[in-house]
């Protein structure tokens, strides 16, 4: 139905609503495979440590830098070297995550 300017629907023209409808089961299963959870678990292996050594890695140069054991300049450098390292990172997660449940 085409509604042109200054046409208004009225109540008429709505689709009739029914209360007796079964509800959707969803896109998502009610109960979680074992091959999910697996998948779900081996996600987390992988993430995990490189989520927690790239965080190792940043808070070895803020401790550096902190202590003086490296300056400004130093630091940029550092952080700039890690930067393939947090993209590599990021798209192995990526990678993980997004993959699905194939």
């Amino acid at each position: 139905m085409t509604i042109g300017e200054g046409e208004h629907l009225s109540h008429s023209d709505a689709e009739e609503i029914s209360e007796d409808l079964k509800p959707s089961t969803g896109l998502w299963p009610s109960k979680v495979s074992p091959l999910t959870a697996h998948n779900a678990t081996t996600r987390r292996w992988i993430a995990m440590p490189i989520f927690w050594t790239l965080i190792g890695l940043y808070l070895v140069a803020a401790v550096a830098f902190s202590a003086g054991f490296i300056d400004v300049d130093g630091l940029v450098r550092l952080v700039a070297a890690f930067s393939g390292i947090q993209t590599l990172c990021a798209a192995i997660v990526g990678f993980y995550f997004a993959k699905g449940d194939s």
